[in-house]
């Protein structure tokens, strides 16, 4: 199939294609290994570009996911140029939500993490994702959300220095308001991993002032002590520790 799809250029032939790859690798072991062998993965990135009608790009992105996203392939399919194809995909309307749980797929599934967040940011992803979390609707609100927080969780501490401010903040507060339990509980998360970085980094009393600052300015705390008093599971637990800890 990689002849067809190398050749194409007709909107409606591409998008079956990729389709019909991303059912092939669906179906079974030997289906994804033969789409593996095809080495298709040059051309399905040069599908993914705001330029091109929003149901091949999406089309070329679930199929870059199902087949590249898995098992031991994502270490050699993220890099720089990948996630910046996402951050140029992300203002399409259509396309924002899958290019979300994109960045949290590609994110959750490197062995190597701290590597895939140093691109994350220098693709300016991070800033564009907290942009839709304040300003989406809540559907791409909640994913976006869940990749912020993601980012953050999956950081090491050096790097959560480094990059985390007030609007990242912000936006972990934005998401605690959401109708979503997983979304809220993975905010707390990032919170907690925020300022448990202050202390496992035994980091200087102006720059963990700074930390606490952050939340004290932000109605996060309120909120947080609010999650604390109530009885929903790992989202009382979690509030509960960022109170007992740092509050």
């Amino acid at each position: 199939m990689i002849e067809p799809i190398a050749e194409a250029y007709d909107k409606d032939v591409l998008t079956d294609l990729c389709w019909s790859l991303f059912y092939i690798s669906e179906a079974t072991a030997e289906g994804h290994k033969a789409v593996l062998a095809a080495k298709v993965s040059q051309r399905l990135l040069e599908l993914l570009s705001p330029q091109l009608p929003a149901e091949v790009a999406n089309a070329a992105l679930c199929c870059v996911c199902k087949i590249y996203l898995t098992n031991d392939q994502t270490e050699g399919f993220i890099n720089l140029d990948f996630l910046s194809k996402l951050a140029n995909l992300l203002p399409v309307k259509n396309m924002k939500e899958q290019v979300c749980r994109t960045i949290t797929t590609s994110i959750i599934t490197s062995r190597n993490k701290h590597a895939i967040i140093e691109d994350v940011i220098k693709a300016q992803l991070l800033k564009r994702l907290i942009k839709e979390v304040e300003n989406a609707p809540f559907r791409v609100k909640r994913v976006a959300g869940q990749a912020v927080a993601n980012v953050i969780l999956c950081s090491s501490p050096e790097q959560i220095r480094r990059f985390v401010d007030k609007d990242c903040v912000n936006a972990m507060d934005i998401i605690l308001e959401l109708n979503d339990l997983g979304s809220v509980h993975l905010a707390l998360q990032g919170i907690n991993k925020i300022l448990k970085a202050g202390l496992e980094e035994q980091l200087d009393v102006e720059v963990s002032s700074s930390y606490a600052a952050s939340f004290a300015e932000a109605p996060a705390l309120e909120k947080i002590r609010y999650l604390s008093s109530l009885h929903v599971g790992e989202v009382s637990d979690t509030a509960q520790q960022i109170v007992d800890m740092y509050m």
